[in-house]
């Protein structure tokens, strides 16, 4: 049986571009979605208010069809890994916003508005892409 062949350069700086525009294009939507956020919470309410949290439900909009398209274009194998990162991500970000619910609930620790769940899981989804990337590679 043969081994497999290595990576060529061209195809290792054209993967790494690619995962670096994913990462440019993800963190401008986090912090777009966290700009709008917080300057509804500043406009109290109103209508200003009203338009700054449905820019942030397009935000949330757009960065879940983002996600599908990326996932549409890997191949199998990449499909796999993101498939397997979403879910890990997923979970840990569901069994910390369940800890932390517990813990305002019984413990009174401050409450952890649930709006942040959807920045939480991008960053604990890129921890764990880059950790599984760094596996395979």
């Amino acid at each position: 049986m043969t081994e497999l062949e290595g990576e060529t350069p061209a195809h290792m700086r054209a993967r790494l571009l690619r995962r670096a525009r994913h990462w440019a294009l993800e963190l401008a939507l986090g912090i777009s979605f966290l700009a709008c956020v917080f300057i509804a919470e500043r406009l109290g309410r109103g209508g200003a208010a009203v338009a700054a949290i449905a820019a942030a439900v397009a935000v949330l909009a757009a960065w879940f069809v983002i996600y599908i398209r990326w996932h549409l274009s890997f191949d199998e194998f990449e499909r796999t890994l993101e498939l397997k990162a979403i879910a890990l991500a997923a979970g840990v970000v569901i069994v910390a916003a369940s800890g932390w619910g517990l813990a305002e609930l019984i413990l009174g620790a401050p409450a952890a508005p649930i709006v942040f769940v959807a920045p939480a899981f991008s960053v604990v989804y890129g921890i764990i892409r880059i950790l599984m990337g760094r596996a395979y590679r």
